[in-house]
């Protein structure tokens, strides 16, 4: 048995890496700030990178969602921007920070002097007794078996890779339909799109214009 854990920031397709374990017989275990306990000795270790701004909207309704529930009222779509624009700095800043104060301090490797490829999207590194898949969440569909084989350094590893089925409820409360629709319609403004794409994390996970993409996606007219 291989000793597994996906060591993420949260919100950022973990499911999926669990699952793909799981159809080896391989437990993964999940930890997002802290290893500790068995999980601390663990050798193989799975990380996620995610589009911050991606990864922050998720995390944001998220948080809100049984609030809102509870209390029978819902802000409009329209104003759900205004409300996730005012959330904490350090909320924002979570996965900007990631991989210096959590990762970095837990596993002492730092990624921003490894080498990395945005065009293959993932890398394994060996670092003390670990070895350490990070693998950004755009490929894990199509390249997530590939990393695997090379982290458990066996290529007859064929995990089954899949993504949440269509349809599925994520937030629950059957409110995945009213999370789309926010997506689809939410606009951020420039400065905050030049915070989070600005950043050390952005710059070194994608290439430039993979990062004036994103943008485009998220940017207001």
């Amino acid at each position: 048995m291989k000793d597994t854990v996906c060591f993420y920031m949260g919100k950022a397709g973990s499911s999926t890496v669990v699952a793909a374990c799981e159809s080896l017989g391989i437990h993964c275990s999940r930890a997002y700030d802290k290893l500790e306990g068995p999980q601390a000795d663990y050798r193989y270790v799975i990380t996620l990178v995610r589009d911050p701004v991606a990864r922050n909207l998720s995390a944001f309704f998220e948080e809100h969602v049984d609030g809102w529930v509870e209390k029978g009222q819902w802000p409009a779509l329209e104003r759900m921007a205004w409300h996730f624009l005012n959330w904490p700095t350090t909320e924002h800043n979570h996965p900007l920070g990631w991989f210096d104060s959590v990762l970095g301090m837990e596993t002492g490797l730092d990624v921003y002097q490894c080498e990395w490829s945005p065009r293959r999207g993932w890398a394994v590194y060996d670092h003390g007794p670990r070895r350490i898949l990070v693998i950004r969440t755009d490929v894990l569909t199509k390249k997530l078996g590939a990393a695997m084989a090379e982290l458990y350094e066996d290529e007859a590893l064929e995990p089954v890779v899949g993504h949440r089925a269509k349809g599925v409820d994520k937030f629950g409360h059957g409110l995945g339909e009213v999370y789309g629709e926010w997506l689809e319609m939410v606009r951020l403004p420039a400065d905050y799109l030049d915070w989070m794409y600005s950043s050390d994390y952005a710059r070194h996970f994608w290439f430039k214009a993979e990062l004036q993409r994103l943008r485009e996606r998220w940017q207001g007219p």
